[in-house]
């Protein structure tokens, strides 16, 4: 683990390292880094060549835009790492194109066996897992334009949208020559700006109704509880609810349904 972090949070140049593990036979101890070797991309949207390459693209790019925090780079340093160890397994050719459908909820099982392999920190894994689950959805909502729900509900999933938006970044620029035409990319700044205003760049939306607000309206301790907290929270998300009166008025409605 210590070599891998020094390598993330110092590496100027990792995808140097990476071949150097390559050119060493070291790589074999990781097979899931492994198999990115000769995995092949459509070049319409990889001209730079297989995985392992635009892996090595991705993670020079990362180490280019590391912030003040070792942690936070560490988090974001797997997760450019991992994120696409699902495309050996399922990549294919389709109808003349080479795709790999769902290769990001496939890559979790294999980027969690890659961490447990380094390390027992669970905190690690549990932020790291959601980055690689959910690294194509900030260009999906973008492409969408999607609402104010939506971000909150991917706010709740992956716990910091900055993070999530450093991995989307360094995947979007890991592909030269395209990422070299790239000045700007508008989805990753869309993302950071909407994220901001709506105070969920950095954690998710905190509950504004508590389990004593529900008691106080007179349910005793037990699952119905539960059951309007969660209902007020989505209303939440979705909008609906913004302040605690509105979230107590909110309970009544929901209570007065039975």
């Amino acid at each position: 683990m210590a070599e891998w972090s020094k390598l993330l949070l110092k590496g100027q140049a990792i995808s140097w390292g990476l071949q150097f593990l390559r050119d060493t036979e070291q790589l074999t101890f990781f097979p899931e880094l492994l198999a990115l070797v000769d995995c092949p991309q459509d070049p319409k949207w990889h001209p730079e060549g297989d995985v392992w390459t635009h892996t090595g693209h991705c993670l020079d790019f990362y180490a280019s835009k590391r912030v003040g925090d070792s942690y936070e780079n560490l988090v974001v340093g797997f997760a450019v790492l991992c994120h696409d160890l699902g495309k050996p397994v399922t990549t294919r050719l389709e109808d003349g194109r080479l795709r790999a459908k769902r290769h990001a909820h496939e890559g979790l099982p294999l980027t969690q066996t890659f961490l447990e392999r380094l390390t027992n920190r669970t905190d690690l894994l549990d932020d790291v897992l959601p980055l690689v689950k959910y690294h194509l959805v900030p260009r999906e909502l973008f492409d969408i334009q999607a609402s104010d729900a939506s971000l909150r509900r991917l706010a709740r999933k992956v716990g910091r949208i900055d993070r999530l938006a450093r991995v989307s970044l360094a995947d979007a620029m890991g592909r030269p020559p395209l990422s070299q035409l790239a000045k700007e990319q508008p989805a990753y700044n869309w993302l950071v700006q909407r994220a901001e205003s709506l105070s969920v760049l950095d954690a998710a939306p905190v509950a504004i109704l508590m389990g004593r607000h529900v008691m106080d309206l007179g349910v005793s301790a037990g699952p119905r509880i539960g059951e309007v907290l969660h209902a007020c929270y989505e209303a939440q998300l979705e909008g609906r609810v913004c302040t605690l009166e509105e979230a107590l008025d909110f309970a009544r409605l929901y209570l007065a349904q039975e």
